[in-house]
């Protein structure tokens, strides 16, 4: 039995294809997204960790060089009677 183009069988089968093509498309357009998202989640967690570090490095730097102030004062001073002359002018 052959399926002429003109007939509703054909039709069908035609519209049938179009909307599982369609269904196709549209789950790998959703699949793509997904998995977007989740590597821009992952992206956006190791920037923050990132963040964190360089921020606890920054504030160790800073207290080091505190401490080197008050430590060039005290050998210049020669005292710890220089650590109270600079903490407490």
């Amino acid at each position: 039995m052959t399926i002429s183009k003109n007939s509703i069988r054909y039709k069908l089968y035609k519209s049938f294809a179009i909307v599982l093509a369609m269904v196709l498309l549209l789950f790998i357009a959703n699949y793509l997204a997904v998995r977007r998202e989740h590597n821009a989640k992952a992206a956006s967690a190791q920037a923050m960790t990132l963040k964190e570090a360089t921020g606890k490095i920054r504030f160790q730097m800073m207290q080091n060089h505190c401490l080197d102030y008050l430590f060039q004062h005290i050998q210049y001073r020669g005292s710890v009677d220089a650590m109270k002359y600079i903490l407490f002018p």
